[in-house]
């Protein structure tokens, strides 16, 4: 659980670095949309371990 916060955190500061690097609005808005399906991604692996921790 504790690799998964810290992966995550990892992820957000990723993702956080592309948009503050991508100058062009379509390349914002298509980072926008992949971060979105990074989070859920990791939200959806957070929960499996979290149910098989409990």
């Amino acid at each position: 659980m504790q690799i998964s916060a810290a992966g995550s955190a990892v992820l957000y500061d990723v993702i956080l670095d592309c948009v503050w690097l991508s100058r062009d609005e379509l390349v914002f808005s298509n980072t926008i949309h992949s971060s979105q399906q990074i989070i859920q991604q990791s939200r959806r692996s957070v929960n499996r371990e979290f149910a098989a921790a409990t």
